[in-house]
């Protein structure tokens, strides 16, 4: 019998062994001195084809690094097991893992392009209260519009704001817009405040990932609890017990039962609000925003996709004023946007996207975040 054949229990035969005292891994003749993480060692200790999902879920998940431990150990025992004239597929194994960590993930990120909402038009009822439409305007340069209009008065009609989660000197955790519709079981709901820390460099280096300690900039209140103070120059959507909207200036009169701040208020009393001053107004970028009838019994969630070229470039503070003006609004504040544009729905197979969101350029990839607005209603029919 073969001394040499391959041992089961690790992926592609690989004989690895743990010292258990350094947590370094050994090959067949001698220890190869590379420590590595638990989950990593997880990884290693299973067959073949479970390690190529591995594989293919963390470079998905930015752990790139980790692909490239595993398949450096492997091709290190492989390559010493042939040494003894073992016969392993090692150009097999190659390609196999090449196709996991580069081909997987390609086919992946082709695959999110296509899930994106079509440029058709689309008006439909939700839930009960609550509407949708979708609209795509090709001039002065594609992009996609997606308006969603409220009934505050009707029926099981019920708001909530992310509550806080406090972790040492931090507020709350992020988390993505369809994650806090799972966590609740919310109908429908957007991304929200502007908050920090936040970074983002690349698909590798961005903060905050999800369940990471973050802070709301300007006023937050959940179920009549506030956890986040007011500040000068932002504006924030306050919500009554009784369900009726308000956009104010900094802060929301006693008794509000759900606030979340935003930026800055760009309609008021029907028209342009909109500070000269500021030159991101100019640029385009993707979009949230919130506006409010003048009674508060009615409001509008607006996202704008952008930052996809030839789908959707975004558009200027200016052109979002228009598109709100439009739809009657008396009220608008300016949410958090960016890579934080989210505008998520509850359905039957779990929470999916109504818009295209993008995060580190990925598209449909939603970005975890501080806070955010959602609404529990009855089913349409």
């Amino acid at each position: 019998m073969n001394r040499h054949r391959r041992r089961r229990g690790t992926p592609c035969g690989c004989p690895l062994a743990r010292d258990r005292e350094s947590k370094e891994f050994r090959g067949w003749a001698g220890w190869q001195k590379l420590p590595v993480e638990p989950e990593i060692e997880q990884a290693i200790s299973i067959p073949a084809p479970s390690l190529i999902l591995y594989l293919f879920q963390s470079s998905l998940a930015n752990r790139a690094s980790e692909a490239v431990i595993i398949i450096k150990i492997c091709i290190r025992n492989i390559r010493k097991l042939v040494n003894f004239r073992t016969k392993i597929p090692l150009k097999r194994f190659l390609i196999t893992a090449t196709i996991a960590v580069v081909g997987l993930p390609a086919v992946s990120y082709g695959g999110r392009y296509l899930s994106r909402p079509p440029h058709t038009p689309l008006q439909k009822q939700l839930f009960q209260g609550i509407t949708y439409k979708r609209e795509f305007r090709s001039k002065p340069r594609p992009f996609m519009i997606h308006v969603v209009t409220i009934d505050l008065t009707a029926p099981g009609i019920v708001v909530l704001v992310t509550p806080a989660k406090p972790s040492g000197k931090y507020e709350t955790v992020a988390i993505t817009t369809s994650e806090f519709i799972s966590n609740f079981k919310l109908q429908l709901a957007i991304n929200g405040s502007y908050f920090y820390p936040f970074h983002s460099n690349g698909a590798f280096d961005y903060y905050p990932h999800r369940g990471d300690p973050v802070n709301v900039i300007g006023q937050a209140i959940s179920n009549g609890i506030p956890y986040s103070p007011s500040q000068p120059g932002v504006g924030v959507l306050c919500f009554s017990a009784d369900n009726r909207a308000q956009i104010r200036k900094e802060s929301c009169e006693k008794g509000t039962a759900q606030a979340l701040a935003g930026m800055e208020i760009f309609v008021r009393g029907g028209k342009p609000a909109l500070p000269g001053n500021i030159n991101s107004h100019n640029e385009l970028y993707p979009r949230t925003a919130v506006a409010t009838d003048q009674r508060g019994e009615k409001m509008w969630l607006v996202v704008i996709d952008g930052r996809q070229p030839d789908y959707s470039e975004g558009v200027t503070m200016s052109e979002l004023t228009d598109i709100v003006m439009e739809l009657g609004a008396h009220t608008a504040l300016n949410l958090d946007g960016g890579g934080s544009t989210a505008l998520v729905a509850a359905g039957f197979w779990g929470p999916h996207s109504l818009n295209a969101p993008i995060h580190t350029r990925i598209p449909m990839r939603q970005r975890p975040v501080a806070n955010h607005l959602g609404f529990y209603a009855p089913p349409a029919f």
